[in-house]
């Protein structure tokens, strides 16, 4: 036999090893990918990737050039900007195992919030784990917050590019139905005549791949007859609980009283969260003395 067809048997033989090899260990290793190459020497050369330990990926859609926000038991993990259509990415990686409180709200480029989903896991030692068609709520607001009976309002906001916004209004109808534009703006003029004189709140919630969100944070108007003396009703104007002309120490008491209770009233929430917290108390400061 000579030299050239000893070399071809050699080369068989390693490419056969190589085959067998594999066969047997081509396998995701904790989500990782082991593969394997003959160099021309004959030896093999084996790589593996493997993930950090235990990695979570939150995707879905807000509205475009957003800010979408991720947090782990109440602290700040992650943010990200969405893309033009909206969709947004978010992943957190070598976590310790146990059970943790997830939550994604976004943040529009006007600075308004849309609502916290949230989401409890469990995570165990060496999983990768994906969390998809997450779809929050639109962010909303309105151009005024007092208006006389018969005027129109508009409610407004973002949210994902043409889909569709539902506006209820007061948790019952009368409820609006209205198409977002390719920039996931969205807009409504409202003609209130058919609404009551006294305090209203609005919510919007939008339906996109047949996924539909939770509903905003509420926005909050007043009407007042047509008959009555019209004056526009500012945020410092609700700052003065106690309706004496000027937001000062009284009022303080006033928001430090409700600090930290639950079944909050309308008018004291100066930022419309549903609670008494930092950003209240800015406003109330912000408007001292008025």
């Amino acid at each position: 036999m000579t030299m050239t067809e000893i070399n071809k048997k050699i080369s068989i033989i390693s490419q056969a090893i190589s085959f067998v090899f594999l066969l047997t260990f081509g396998f995701v290793i904790f989500a990782g990918i082991a593969s394997a190459d003959i160099t021309d020497s004959g030896t093999i050369s084996v790589t593996a990737i493997v993930p950090p330990k235990n990695t979570l990926i939150f995707s879905g859609k807000a509205c475009p050039n957003c800010t979408a926000h991720l947090e782990k038991d109440g602290v700040g993990e992650e943010t990200s900007i969405c893309a033009m259509d909206g969709s947004f990415q978010l992943s957190l990686v070598d976590l310790d195992e146990g059970t943790y409180l997830f939550e994604i709200y976004a943040q529009d480029t006007e600075n308004i919030f849309t609502s916290t989903w949230s989401y409890t896991l469990a995570v165990s030692d060496g999983t990768l784990t994906t969390v998809s068609n997450i779809t929050l709520s639109p962010t909303l607001q309105t151009d005024k917050d007092y208006l006389v009976q018969e005027e129109k309002i508009t409610f407004f906001g973002q949210t994902v590019p043409s889909s569709v916004v539902t506006i209820l209004i007061d948790d019952s109808s009368p409820f609006i139905q209205v198409n977002s534009a390719s920039d996931g703006g969205y807009y409504y003029v409202f003609n209130a005549e058919s609404l009551t004189v006294g305090q209203h709140k609005a919510k919007a919630r939008v339906t996109s791949g047949g996924v539909t969100s939770s509903y905003s944070p509420p926005v909050k108007f007043k009407i007042n007859k047509k008959t009555d003396e019209v004056q526009e009703l500012s945020t410092c104007g609700q700052s003065d609980f106690n309706g004496d002309n000027k937001v000062d120490l009284v009022d303080f008491s006033i928001l430090l009283y409700w600090y930290g209770e639950n079944n909050i009233s309308d008018d004291v929430d100066l930022s419309g969260s549903g609670k008494i917290d930092i950003q209240d108390f800015s406003i109330l400061m912000y408007c001292w003395n008025e």
